[in-house]
């Protein structure tokens, strides 16, 4: 009895490390997904080739869901990025309202403030590097298991991308 009571425990508190420590390889397989999905938003196809932007923008958004979930964030931020995902996968496009509007929403209640570009970011080439660091240090976090962080990243990334400059 008392063995089956200490396996028992160890399984429980190895469920927990587990839990409160996710593995790095869905995060890893996450990452693998962002850089090409990414790629695609910011250099769009090439010259000849058919391409519906909205499948590498839905892969991102998919990406971000699942990083704030795996980060435990809050209910209602993860609630307007799965509205957001699912407004994409019905047909919506960057410019959907239901899209903007909701990763707008999720971003002004994880960081208390509405978008806004950095400081120093006049230009399009300025708002394309910025979306580079902001890819790199996602898939960066993604790697170490950082979700929080990634979703963040993520979060401004596409910011970035569905902001226009003329809005800062």
């Amino acid at each position: 009895m008392r063995l089956e009571r200490t396996t028992t425990l160890a399984v429980l508190c190895t469920g927990l490390l587990l839990r409160a420590h996710p593995s790095t390889a869905s995060d890893g397989a996450l990452a693998a997904r962002l850089r090409p999905a990414a790629d695609a938003i910011l250099t769009g196809p090439a010259p000849g080739v058919k391409h519906d932007p909205t499948k590498p923008l839905t892969e991102v958004v998919e990406i971000l869901s699942n990083a704030a979930g795996q980060a435990g964030l809050p209910a209602a931020v993860r609630a307007k990025l799965t509205a957001a995902h699912e407004r994409l996968k019905s047909g919506g496009t960057a410019f959907d309202p239901g899209v903007t509007g909701g990763l707008g929403e999720a971003y002004q209640s994880l960081n208390g403030r509405r978008f806004a570009f950095p400081t120093g970011v006049t230009t399009f080439a300025e708002a394309k590097e910025a979306c580079r660091r902001e890819v790199e240090s996602s898939i960066a976090a993604l790697n170490a298991g950082r979700m929080d962080e990634a979703a963040r990243r993520l979060l401004e990334f596409l910011m970035l991308v569905m902001t226009p400059l003329e809005e800062q």
